[in-house]
């Protein structure tokens, strides 16, 4: 188990991220996006649907090292499993 700090289940990234508890076997993806000034922001998707969202967030991938990070051109593309 690790904790996470993200938006749950949704793309937008307004208001204060929740402090998020995460089994790492549950991890199904991750995709990560590099704005333009070279932030990177994530997106975890887990096998039973769920998703979390992280901003700006240079620790997220911190404990996840059972699966790897997809790079993805557009933000849009973080949401897509």
């Amino acid at each position: 188990m690790i904790t996470i700090y993200g938006y749950l289940n949704t793309t937008s990234g307004a208001g204060k991220g929740a402090q998020i508890e995460i089994d790492t076997n549950d991890i199904k993806s991750i995709n990560c996006w590099f704005n333009s000034y070279g932030n990177p922001s994530y997106c975890l998707h887990s096998y039973n649907g769920s998703t979390v969202y992280a901003v700006d967030d240079y620790g997220f991938m911190n404990g996840i090292n059972n699966i790897s990070r997809t790079l993805v051109k557009r933000k849009k593309d973080l949401f897509r499993a």
